[in-house]
């Protein structure tokens, strides 16, 4: 499961610390069984104690020794049915999944200190007749801005939510990725 995952790279990676900061921290659910994140922010804060992303821009450069994040893996119309999307957070068109995920990378290299720690989770998906490569588009775009991958991490999801009215074009995705990347 994942926090089994995030516990093997704390241990790794992080000398069996916790991370310093989750950017998108949500409900917290990375962090049920795991000692949480100092520095927590989300786009669309639901706790206390989860900042608004907004203020972590405004932060100094080079601040955290680690950080973890976890985008939405979902792109749908807003008028579509989908037992997923109603579920979780998702994008709203294929060119926001693309900007938003080099948007996050660009705020979290921007945040990492040297030698630090990016955690990215993230999965592949397909949408309008497409292949959504998104971890690869993830790697890449991590790979120009200097960043190195030390590991990569695989979690098959038990669930296997889909509407049973959508035709299926493509191999189903039942795994994510966690990607540990090291600024240098």
């Amino acid at each position: 499961n994942q926090a089994e995952i995030l516990a093997w790279i704390m241990k790794l990676y992080n000398n069996g610390n916790s991370f310093e900061c989750d950017l998108t921290a949500s409900k917290c659910i990375f962090w049920r069984s795991l000692p949480a994140p100092l520095y927590l922010y989300d786009k669309y804060p639901q706790l206390d104690n989860v900042r608004d992303l907004t203020e972590a821009d405004s932060l100094p450069d080079e601040i955290f020794s680690s950080i973890v994040y976890d985008l939405p893996f979902i792109v749908s119309d807003k008028n579509t049915d989908n037992i997923i999307k109603d579920r979780f957070t998702y994008f709203t068109s294929v060119e926001e999944a693309y900007d938003v995920n080099i948007e996050m990378l660009n705020r979290a290299y921007r945040l990492l200190k040297r030698k630090g720690l990016l955690i990215v989770k993230t999965m592949d998906c397909y949408k309008a007749n497409a292949q959504l490569w998104i971890s690869d588009f993830v790697v890449q775009e991590a790979f120009k801005r200097g960043l190195v991958m030390k590991d990569k991490f695989i979690l098959l999801s038990k669930l296997r939510l889909f509407a049973p009215t959508h035709k299926q074009n493509v191999a189903r995705k039942y795994h994510s990725y966690f990607l540990v990347f090291q600024k240098p």
